[in-house]
């Protein structure tokens, strides 16, 4: 038999589920709010272990795994290749979240490659934009420019 136990997330999709101890353990992907994760009790009960993580991109935070008692879990990247482009309006983050973008593991010195495209966020149908790697959507980079 089955029994529902928690319902009602507004912030999935929810990627990932293991069961440990008598809890169920999520990974919240986090399209509107950030990441996740989760852990649900027999009651329903919901506590958030994690927050605040950054995927509201193409890449959602996934997993979770239990081993020897430690929450592992994957956490996606905003873009494909790290520049913020017309396809990330498709997928309808670029619209609810503008700002955001991919973010490096370490520092790094961009080599100040940039890209031209059109520009979903406004009406006008010749509107370009330049956007380069690790920075919010319409903002060029320069060569030598570090990113945190």
């Amino acid at each position: 038999s089955t029994e529902l136990i928690v319902e009602g997330t507004k912030n999935g999709p929810w990627t990932g589920i293991t069961y440990h101890d008598g809890n169920f353990y999520v990974a919240e992907g986090g399209q509107m709010e950030g990441g996740k994760i989760l852990r649900i009790n027999a009651n329903g009960a919901v506590d958030t272990l994690v927050s605040n993580l950054p995927s509201m991109g193409d890449h959602h935070t996934n997993g979770p795994a239990i081993k020897d008692n430690y929450i592992y879990f994957g956490q996606g990247t905003a873009t494909n290749s790290a520049v913020v482009g017309p396809d990330n309006a498709s997928f309808g983050w670029l619209y609810r979240k503008p700002e955001f973008h991919d973010i490096p593991c370490k520092d790094i010195v961009l080599k100040g490659i940039n890209y031209t495209s059109k520009n979903p966020l406004t009406d006008a149908p010749d509107d370009k934009v330049t956007t380069g790697a690790y920075v919010p959507f319409g903002e060029a980079t320069r060569k030598g420019q570090v990113i945190r």
